[in-house]
């Protein structure tokens, strides 16, 4: 009887004991956690919980999580230890924060100092990771109850649109009632059915937001009360601590994806981490885990937020191999300014060679900094730059720009140059080619240097002072540090050199500036630096140049548009030097009184001559009267009178007249545009389709009846001759425009309500608090728990409810809209309750035709005639301008295809003058592909036949291919043929061309391109092959353009 009564004890009362016990633990637990010393613990759970009472210890043990503020972290096995406010966890440790995780064999933080230690630690952030992926492993959402989510919101909407609809019907029904007698049962069984409709929507609204979460459902009931108290208690904590952040291992700072990977990282604060035996890459591994692109190995290193990555005894590996060694490396992953030194880079130069450039970068306060630069050529030797930059504010601007070589193969080529000088001149007898020659000697110097300045100083809200100042040492200095090199960039290859040592001038100017309300006043001093002349140190200069501009506007409330633009300069020459070295007896006769024969330069000058200095001034104004636009046609008239009067005080011969000139030019507009549209509906009127035809004739007449000008006025190239070359000519220019446009629109119906002014404040659909005022009016008891609304919504006795809740909201609404609505208007939807949405919108063909007619032809030819410098072949009367016609094919977005053909016909020699056209396409796959060829026939000026003419032809075809979002291939060519440069165009050598293949973004860090060039101008067994690598880490990018099968194609000439 005994054993049986113990094994019935045994059986019963030792679970109790157990759950009594059980209970006891998590009540203290709780109180454990509520104390303050703990702070922001949210939700804990484990297989099993231990309380260690003496030492105030609570132990997690199997597959154990607590949530901390924003911090989740699960283990086998965590203990929180009361006193100290430390956590440990150890094994399959895993800590995941603001888009980071962290993954250790043992972690240790101290939720007092916010510090923390890992054991075999990596941690990974990415900042591309979206914040579903990690509720997903914080609060255990999956995906397939996040799609659960998105399909119900959509459902919600489509039924709240229905009862906002539903609405509107019922208040419209109500006023025909009121308005209407005779047909009243009629109206009330209609408001009869619509209350019922609207019930039937509220019921299945309210199924539909309290449903019961199906995935939960499936869940044991333990697992699945665990999991809603984990959630609502993050709910809790976020509602109730919007502010708190915490910091643990916080990555967030660095730009783009990062992966650390040590043997121990110590968190000492907020935002210093230290790591020993590290690895840290910014490449993203795929799920087969292969190595990393390239990584930073080193034994110790430090991580400051917002601040810098310092590693020692480091290692650039690739592919885990060690290949470049530094004793200490340091990255900045901060946007605040700081000094130190910035990435260095390399590019090569056809004439310098192999560059290397290390910048260092000062920061001298918040509003000026500097950039102090090392550079060293292969060719050349070191070269140092600095350059200041200061703002006070947005408008403000200083900055400036110094280099300096001590160029080692520069005097060397001085020399070689004046070898064959020297031998030059022993062969001429030509005192001016003498001249010439010795101006071709340059400096007999190795310094050489360069420097840019550029000021733009508001000294009032109205006004500001200005400066440009650009120089070099030498005409070459830019073509021989130029770092566009076409051997290794595919765009210099194919399309020649656009770096800024193809520049001509340098722009040397001194300005102050006045805006006024419609003016602007400048006063400047201008000089453009020509390094093509003979003696850059010498270049004519305009000192002072006034400007006047007067913008267009209405002036004195007439209907009359006037501008104006004045100007006045002064020429001023140093050491009597010209842009071109030309002859200096060209214009001037040799004096009389000359000893020697030559050219004085004392002497006065004929106005035509090269070398001459003087002033000009001009004026320019417009009167402009546009008509009134409407459908029929759009037209303006204009009249402007131009003058310009020179002022040579060394020029002869005078007889007390200064060249002038003078004219009055007359414009006049018209177009009609003229418009046709046909439509297509489709059976069901839901699709439009509508293709307009524009046509456009336009008419313009550019008069300028005659040209005043003195028999004196000079007629060679100058720093403003050229300007002022105008002359008389009435031109009737005259053509239209073609185009058709297809627009295909959708009806569809709107789900817009009807909005009134002023917006009426109301409780909108599917109010709650009907609901809840009738459930307590028919005495049900019910809580706000979703699973008691859903039961109540599903039961066949809940109908009354829903009739209730629909006739309260209802007749709700119309009271609120039938207070005030007589005294307001409305905004009905546009289509009569249909919206319309475009489909397409597209000009497939658009075309153009134009030519004129010159009625003072030979007036034209003989005044341009007389202006023409020395040597220039005299212009024909030519009567008829120039037909040009165009057509443009676009067919986006129905076909990824666009075209055009421009071609343009000469009446006078009657052939065609010029012939342009271009497609391009963007395929299906990733492939694209463009080609343009321009033609132009111009008359051979080597031949003495006439009416000789030879073509120029220039062509570029491009083809790209992206078959994947990380491999990309590209073809680049172009070929121009001019008959006039006597080119040699053999074994390729008129043309350039580019391959590439690009890998792009692999694992996120890297892009790899292989590419063949070969410029214009060499053959092709002279082509270079280039490596170019571009490196991206925390948020920078560095490209390497040179690396590889790079040869220099001198070494091979």
């Amino acid at each position: 009887m005994i054993k049986k009564f113990y094994t019935c004890l045994r059986k019963f009362l030792l679970p109790c004991f157990f759950f009594i016990t059980l209970q006891v633990e998590k009540s203290f637990a709780q109180e454990f956690f509520n104390n303050s010393l703990i702070p922001n613990l949210v939700f804990y759970d484990a297989n099993s919980i231990n309380l260690n009472k003496n030492n105030e210890a609570f132990e997690l043990n199997g597959n154990a999580i607590i949530l901390v503020g924003n911090i989740y972290i699960s283990a086998n096995n965590i203990i929180l230890q009361k006193k100290v406010g430390i956590v440990t966890a150890e094994g399959n440790v895993n800590l995941i924060s603001n888009k980071q995780k962290a993954i250790a064999s043992r972690i240790v933080i101290d939720l007092f100092t916010k510090q923390m230690r890992m054991d075999d630690a990596k941690i990974i952030s990415d900042p591309k990771e979206t914040d579903e992926k990690f509720s997903e492993l914080t609060l255990g959402i999956s995906k397939a109850e996040i799609a659960y989510e998105v399909s119900k919101d959509n459902r919600t909407k489509e039924i709240e649109n229905e009862l906002k609809e539903l609405r509107e019907e019922y208040a419209r029904i109500q006023n025909l009632k009121k308005f209407k007698k005779n047909n009243n049962e009629n109206y009330t069984n209609r408001l009869k059915e619509i209350n019922a409709k609207y019930a039937r929507l509220l019921a299945r609204l309210t199924r539909t937001q309290f449903q019961p979460n199906a995935f939960l459902e499936k869940l044991p009931q333990k697992d699945k009360e665990k999991l809603l108290d984990r959630r609502s208690a993050v709910e809790k904590f976020k509602a109730e601590n919007p502010e708190v952040v915490q910091k643990i291992a916080n990555f967030s700072s660095i730009n783009g994806y990062i992966k650390v990977a040590a043997s121990q990282i110590i968190q000492k604060d907020n935002d210093t981490l230290i790591l020993n035996n590290s690895i840290i890459t910014p490449c993203n591994c795929s799920p087969l885990n292969e190595p990393p692109i390239y990584g930073f190995s080193s034994e110790n290193a430090k991580i400051e937020m917002d601040n810098y990555i310092t590693m020692r005894d480091v290692t650039i590996d690739f592919f885990t191999v060690p290949v470049f060694y530094s004793p200490w490396l340091k990255f900045p992953i901060k946007n605040k300014r700081e000094s130190g030194f910035l990435t260095p880079s390399s590019y090569t130069s056809t004439n310098a060679g192999s560059a290397t450039i290390i910048p260092y970068f000062i920061v001298l306060g918040p509003y000026a900094d500097s950039t102090v630069t090392y550079e060293y050529f292969s060719g050349r030797g070191s070269q140092f730059s600095g350059e200041f930059r200061f703002q006070i504010d947005r408008e403000s601007q200083f900055k400036t720009e110094g280099k300096f070589i001590k160029d080692k193969t520069y005097l060397n080529d001085y020399n070689s140059n004046a070898q064959k000088i020297d031998a030059a001149i022993a062969q001429s007898t030509s005192q001016n080619d003498i001249n010439t020659y010795n101006s071709y000697r340059g400096t007999n110097s190795q310094n050489r240097w360069y420097t840019d300045s550029s000021v733009n100083l508001p000294i009032t809200s109205s006004g500001s002072l200005k400066s440009n100042y650009e120089d070099v040492s030498d005409n070459l200095y830019l073509s021989d540090y130029s770092n566009n090199n076409s051997n290794i960039n595919p765009t210099a290859a194919v399309f020649g050199d656009t770096s800024s040592a193809s520049r001509r001038f340098l722009n040397q100017d001194a300005s102050a500036e006045y805006y006024g309300d419609n003016f602007i006043l400048s006063l400047k001093i201008q000089a453009n630096k020509d390094l093509f002349s003979a003696n850059t140190s010498s270049t004519p200069y305009k000192s002072p140049k006034v400007e006047f501009d007067l913008l267009p506007a209405k002036y004195f409330n007439t209907p009359f548009i006037f501008s104006n633009n004045t100007t006045f300069e002064n020429i001023v020459r140093q050491n009597n030097q010209n842009y071109i070295p030309v002859p200096q007896t060209l214009f001037t006769t040799t004096p009389a009184n000359s000893l020697t024969g030559n050219y004085d330069s004392n002497y006065q000058r004929n106005p035509n001559d090269p070398y001459a200095q003087g002033k000009r001034a001009f004026t320019s104004s417009t009167l402009t009267l546009p008509f009134p636009a409407n459908d029929y046609f759009n037209s303006n008239i204009s009249a402007t009178a131009v003058g310009t009067q020179y002022y040579f005080p060394d020029s002869y011969p005078y007889q007390n007249v200064q060249p002038y000139m003078g004219y009055m030019f007359y414009k006049l507009h018209l177009d009609v545009p003229l418009y046709s549209s046909t439509n297509f509906m489709t059976q069901n009127n839901e699709v439009k389709t509508n293709i307009t035809q524009n046509l456009t004739p336009f008419i313009d007449f550019n008069y300028i009846p005659s040209v005043s000008r003195s028999n004196n006025f000079p007629n060679t190239y100058q720093l403003w001759y050229d300007q002022d070359k105008t002359v008389s000519s009435a031109i009737i220019n005259f053509g239209a425009t073609l185009s058709w446009t297809i627009d295909k629109e959708q009806f569809i119906e709107t789900k817009d309500n009807i909005s009134r002014l002023p917006l009426i404040s109301e409780p909108g659909v599917a109010n709650l608090d009907f609901f809840h005022k009738i459930i307590e009016q028919q005495k049900i008891k019910i809580s706000d728990k979703s699973d008691e609304i859903y039961s109540l919504s599903s039961q066949t006795n809940s109908n009354k409810i829903f009739d209730s809740w629909a006739k309260t909201e209802l007749e709700n609404y119309y009271d609120k809209i039938t207070s005030t609505e007589l005294n307001q208007n409305y905004i009905w939807p546009a289509g009569n309750y249909y919206a319309k949405k475009s489909l397409l919108s597209f000009t497939p063909l658009s075309l153009s035709v134009s030519s004129g007619y010159n009625l003072m032809a030979d007036t034209t030819a003989n005044e341009t005639n007389s202006l023409a410098g020395p040597n220039v072949s005299p212009v024909s009367s030519q009567k008829y301008t120039d037909i040009v016609a165009s057509a443009n094919l676009n067919m986006n977005p129905v076909l990824p295809l666009s075209a055009n053909v421009g071609v343009s016909y000469n009446q006078y020699y009657q052939r065609i003058s010029s012939f342009t056209s271009s497609i391009s396409a963007e395929l299906p796959y990733g492939l694209g592909f463009n080609y343009t060829n321009n033609q132009q026939f111009v008359i051979n000026p080597n031949s003495n036949i006439q009416n000789d003419f030879i073509r120029k032809t220039q062509q570029t075809l491009g083809v790209d291919y992206t078959p994947l979002n990380w491999l990309k291939f590209s073809y680049q060519w172009s070929k121009s043929t001019d008959p006039t440069a006597n080119t040699d165009t053999s074994d390729g050598k008129g043309y350039g061309s580019s391959q590439s293949i690009t890998f792009m973004n692999l694992q996120n860090c890297l892009d790899l391109m292989f590419a063949r060039n070969k410029p214009a101008g060499i053959s092709e067994n002279m082509s270079t092959y280039v490596l170019s690598l571009t490196f991206r880490f925390f948020g920078y990018s560095y490209t390497a353009k040179q690396l590889g099968d790079y040869l220099d194609r001198r070494l091979k000439d």
